[in-house]
């Protein structure tokens, strides 16, 4: 934020300044990046294979990390070089170009880009297993299962696909909502409550 204020109020840049908070960026930015990488290799790890699953084999997920930084061998250095050959541009424009802040991660299906070119039931079965992946990820770290939200969960998915879902939900605490409980009903176990939301107000289903 602060190198974004002085690139955008130009009669206080400061050349020093910017070269200090480069240096900073580089620290904290480079560990944040390595943080990210490693846990993608997790996602893929988990995720390839509760993908395979839903999809029966069908499918093959990959996720890929996508950042300015070509190597992963001294990441800080490659950063602070980034923001040295970027800073005319990013005076130019009032903001910092390069960065973690500007990276992003691919999600392919079989090779080919979901977000461009997969289905709708595709990207939200991504999405489902980005959601039970790092569900298994933060139980390793932390030895806690987070409570799992899901928005209209059935939607876009073939039966098959409903079925492995819904049955993954067995031991974690859920909510879900949906505009009927028709499709999620028969997948309910013992331990459940069903609620509705009539003209504002909460009520027992």
């Amino acid at each position: 934020d602060q190198r974004n204020i002085m690139l955008r109020n130009k009669k206080f840049l400061n050349n020093d300044m910017i070269s200090v908070y480069d240096e900073q960026l580089s620290k904290f930015g480079s560990s944040l990046i390595e943080s990210r990488i490693k846990y993608l290799n997790k996602l893929n790890e988990k995720g390839k294979i509760i993908h395979s699953d839903i999809t029966k084999g069908k499918e093959e997920i990959e996720f890929t990390y996508l950042t300015h930084v070509k190597g992963r061998e001294n990441i800080s250095e490659e950063l602070f070089s980034l923001f040295k050959d970027s800073y005319k541009r990013d005076v130019e424009k009032g903001n910092t170009s390069v960065g973690p802040h500007r990276d992003d991660f691919s999600i392919k299906i079989n090779g080919i880009d979901a977000r461009s070119f997969g289905s709708q039931g595709q990207q939200r079965t991504s999405v489902l297993t980005i959601k039970f992946a790092s569900i298994q990820i933060i139980k390793e770290i932390s030895s806690e299962t987070p409570v799992l939200l899901l928005d209209d969960v059935l939607s876009e998915l073939d039966e098959s696909r409903q079925e492995y879902i819904l049955n993954s939900l067995e031991g974690i605490q859920t909510l879900i909502t949906c505009t009927g409980i028709g499709d999620i009903e028969k997948y309910l176990k013992n331990d459940f409550n069903v609620f509705r939301i009539d003209n504002g107000r909460i009520a027992e289903y």
